[in-house]
């Protein structure tokens, strides 16, 4: 999980402060997921809000 947290394929910054770090996997199926973490960010350290998984890729991915 500290790669998705460090290393994200893509950040969206949703205000100051909270951020949405995710990357795309892919399952043994060959299914593409999206992992997003939620994240408030200060100078100091982070702090995991959320993580969830999602099938709706094109949804999140094209919009940010």
């Amino acid at each position: 999980m500290l790669g998705f947290v460090c290393g994200p394929e893509r950040v969206v910054e949703v205000r100051p402060g909270r951020e949405i770090r995710q990357s795309r996997i892919v399952d043994a199926r060959d299914t593409t997921f999206l992992v997003r973490v939620v994240v408030d960010r200060t100078e100091a350290d982070i702090r995991i809000v959320t993580v969830y998984k999602t099938s709706r890729v094109a949804k999140y991915w094209s919009t940010t």
